[in-house]
C-alpha cells in the first residue's frame, strides 16, 4: 500500500479530528432516533437534518481513516545547512519585500482544520528575541516583529514548487530561490 509522508502534529491533528467527528455522529444519530419516533419521516426537518449530518460526518470520518491508515511519520529534523520536511521557514520575496512563514509538510495535511499551536509561537519567539536577534527586542516595529505578530502560517505541500525548491536547496552555498518567477530569500528556518 503506498504511503504518504506527515509531521506528527499532523498526525495528531488528525487522530483528534477523527475523534470529534465520531463523538459527533454518535450526537447526530441520537437525534436521528428521537426524530424517527416523531412519526413521518419524509416532512421531518429534524430527521432529514440529522441525516445529512451524519453523511457529511461519515465523509468525513471516511476521509481522515484513510490519512490514518496511509500516512507515515516523517521525523522533524533540523540541519544547520538544510531545510526539511517539517521545518518552518521564514522566506522574504525579494522583489516586494514581503515575509512568507511557511512549514513544509505532507499534501494529507494542507487541509487539515488549523488547531492553535502554542508551540510555534514560542519556537519563533526563541528564534527572533534570542540574544543573536537583539535588535529585534529594542525595535517593536520592524518588519519581521510585524509579521510574526500579524500572520498566519501557511502549510504547504513538501511537493509544491516552494516546497521542492526549499528542500534540494543547499544552504552552505546560496540562500535564495526562484518559483514561478518570484524570487525568495531564505531569512530563518527551524
Amino acid at each position: 500500500m503506498k504511503t504518504f509522508p506527515i509531521t506528527l502534529l499532523g498526525l495528531d491533528k488528525v487522530r483528534i479530528l477523527f475523534k470529534e467527528f465520531q463523538n459527533e455522529k454518535k450526537y447526530w444519530t441520537k437525534e436521528k432516533r428521537i426524530a424517527a419516533e416523531l412519526g413521518d419521516r419524509s416532512e421531518n426537518a429534524e430527521y432529514i437534518s440529522a441525516k445529512e449530518n451524519i453523511r457529511r460526518i461519515d465523509k468525513l470520518l471516511f476521509r481522515y481513516d484513510k490519512i490514518l491508515k496511509t500516512s507515515s511519520i516523517i521525523p522533524e529534523l533540523f540541519l544547520f545547512n538544510k531545510i526539511c520536511f517539517g521545518n518552518i521557514v521564514l522566506v522574504k520575496n525579494i522583489e516586494t519585500n514581503e515575509f512568507l512563514l511557511v512549514r513544509i509538510v505532507g499534501t494529507n495535511e494542507l487541509d487539515i482544520q488549523t488547531l492553535k499551536n502554542k508551540d510555534i509561537l514560542n519556537r519563533l519567539n526563541k528564534i527572533f528575541y534570542s540574544d543573536e536577534y537583539e535588535y529585534l527586542k529594542e525595535d517593536k516595529n520592524s518588519d519581521i516583529t510585524n509579521y510574526l505578530i500579524l500572520s498566519k502560517m501557511l502549510n504547504i505541500s513538501s511537493i509544491s514548487p516552494l516546497g521542492k525548491s526549499l528542500l534540494i536547496l543547499n544552504l552552505d552555498e546560496e540562500s535564495e530561490v526562484s518559483v514561478n518567477n518570484i524570487d525568495y530569500d531564505v531569512i530563518s528556518w527551524f
